[in-house]
């Protein structure tokens, strides 16, 4: 009866052990698949948009504007499908566009995309990629303009270091309107905290230098 028991335990263990590896196996295939499908989606997106570069950059809601550089260029059906979920907005198979990349700080890359808002891909949204550690991180819409019924408003965002501890950090100023004049101003700035992969807190800027610095694309008709 010992000698039964004992086999039945070796044969149990050893039953758990080619679970365990098979597991290990698809994990690392899973995983390895997945890094593969990133890196070819990334690869695509550099194929279509401009690095951008400078101590400053501004982003912005194209509008109507299709020629100008916050238009970007239109992404296949196929990479689309790896953010639809994330746009449940999306009329169309091709609603998501290029428009750049930039690196936030080391090892950490923005992809700068135009994307469906409310009425139109009117949006600027940054995916940031952790490329040491092969993972995105929740995008993050920064930009984006549109009105309805004698309302509108408009936000625009800064990437730059201003902290100056060697990452980006993001600024937004946003304006409402309502029968053409100005109901609401604001502009804050939130900072890269690097220990935690993402922008911290939201603090405003009050000064009159930064609000003369950072100052809203002139709106088109």
């Amino acid at each position: 009866m010992q000698r039964i028991t004992l086999a039945a335990f070796i044969a149990l263990a050893a039953l758990l052990a080619a679970c365990s590896a098979q597991g290990r196996d698809a994990a690392g295939g899973s995983s390895s698949l997945r890094l593969r499908a990133d890196s070819e989606l990334i690869e695509h997106i550099r194929l279509l948009a401009p690095r951008l570069d400078g101590d400053t950059l501004h982003l912005y809601s194209p509008g109507r504007d299709t020629t100008g550089p916050m238009s970007g260029r239109e992404l296949s059906a196929p990479d689309c499908q790896f953010f639809r979920p994330f746009y449940a907005n999306m009329t169309g198979d091709r609603d998501l566009f290029a428009v750049g990349y930039t690196a936030i700080g080391p090892g950490l890359t923005a992809y700068i995309l135009r994307v469906p808002s409310q009425y139109s891909p009117s949006a600027i949204a940054l995916w940031i990629h952790q490329d040491g550690k092969g993972y995105w991180l929740p995008p993050l819409e920064v930009a984006n303009a549109f009105g309805d019924a004698g309302w509108s408003f408009q936000q625009d965002a800064w990437l730059v270091d201003r902290d100056h501890d060697g990452y980006r950090d993001l600024v937004q100023r946003r304006t409402d309107w309502g029968d053409d004049r100005a109901l609401a101003d604001s502009l804050s700035w939130r900072f890269w905290q690097s220990r935690f992969d993402q922008f911290g807190w939201r603090q405003d800027l009050t000064d009159r230098t930064a609000a003369s610095v950072f100052s809203l694309r002139p709106r088109r008709p």
